[in-house]
């Protein structure tokens, strides 16, 4: 399964989320792309409802957000990030000895409709990250939802999943996106 959904460096994955605030009424829908540069950079770029950048490359993050200064930060202060950079890159680069350096994996389904659960090993980091779960079809990865030790969980819709989206405005929706089950 690894190396169908290994791809070559430079690539764009477009990205959907629904961010829970106590100042809003509704979820915040964020979209974006995931691009992979090379071997070590990893970029989260925000496109909507706000314009943001954030970098991650050879342990260290790089915030721009539209309208800010420019914000740099060891990526060892951001659990989350690192262990989505250190996931996504093992995964886009077809790098399995490097999954299993970083987490306990666990695979289920078929080629076809698949899982792959991801346990980070480094103490720290599975103290804020319980598990990262990966759900596809065939070679496409369709979401990621990303596990805490303590909060909500945060789904993120990929590649083919968004692109076939017009209208994810509530969790229910969204679980069953990520999940590959139609609405």
């Amino acid at each position: 399964m690894l190396k169908t959904l290994a791809h070559p460096v430079s690539v764009s994955i477009p990205f959907l989320e629904l961010h829970r605030s106590a100042l809003l009424k509704t979820r915040l829908r964020v979209q974006g792309y995931y691009r992979w540069l090379d071997a070590q950079t990893l970029v989260r770029e925000v496109t909507v409802p706000y314009h943001e950048v954030t970098t991650l490359r050879n342990g260290e993050v790089i915030l721009e957000r539209d309208g800010k200064a420019r914000r740099r930060f060891d990526l060892s202060r951001a659990p989350e990030l690192a262990a989505l950079y250190t996931g996504l890159s093992a995964l886009l680069s077809g790098n399995r000895a490097l999954l299993e350096r970083n987490f306990r994996v666990r695979a289920e389904g078929t080629q076809d409709v698949w899982q792959l659960h991801l346990a980070p090993l480094e103490a720290t980091l599975a103290q804020q990250v319980r598990e990262v779960r990966l759900y596809g079809r065939g070679a496409d990865l369709n979401c990621m939802e990303s596990v805490p030790a303590r909060g909500d969980v945060q789904r993120t819709l990929l590649a083919g999943a968004v692109q076939a989206v017009t209208a994810v405005d509530n969790t229910t929706t969204l679980v069953a996106l990520c999940h590959g089950r139609s609405t």
